[in-house]
């Protein structure tokens, strides 16, 4: 995982613990991206033309508010949804050729489980796999070449 894809699952045990819910799943993998706002993944959504103030709104409502205030548990475990979506970002990262998984790669990850609650609420949001995955190929085209210039 680079640095950043670490502090997405961080963020998404956080906000499973700071609603009170005992394990993570797809939604707090979408709140953890978010708390990425300069990952691939956000880039990706954002240039969607969807907005970070409303992925994290369509979460919280989806995730239905707090369930009884914050956890009090040390360790909050990933849920089999987001199990799924991390093999799944695996999946993407060897598919591309890549030794690593990043944000975008958790993107794709959780966009390649449509039925999970996460991938529903960005899709719902106009977020799809194929603009995501076109948009990381182009920026990720754009970084070889920029290092190969320099």
């Amino acid at each position: 995982l680079t640095d950043r894809a670490k502090h997405v699952a961080v963020a998404a045990q956080e906000e499973a613990r700071r609603t009170g819910h005992s394990q993570v799943d797809s939604l707090h993998v979408v709140l953890g991206l978010a708390a990425e706002p300069k990952g691939l993944a956000v880039l990706a959504i954002e240039a969607q033309g969807v907005r970070l103030g409303d992925v994290r709104s369509a979460v919280t409502d989806a995730l239905g508010g707090d369930r009884g205030g914050p956890s009090s548990a040390n360790h909050v475990p990933f849920g089999p949804e987001a199990k799924k979506v991390m093999q799944l970002a695996l999946r993407e990262a060897l598919r591309f050729g890549h030794n690593y998984i990043g944000t975008e790669h958790i993107l794709l990850g959780l966009l390649r489980d449509e039925k999970s609650a996460g991938a529903r609420v960005l899709t719902g949001l106009g977020v799809t796999r194929h603009e995501s995955q076109q948009w990381v190929l182009a920026a990720l085209a754009g970084y070889r070449r920029a290092r190969a210039e320099s």
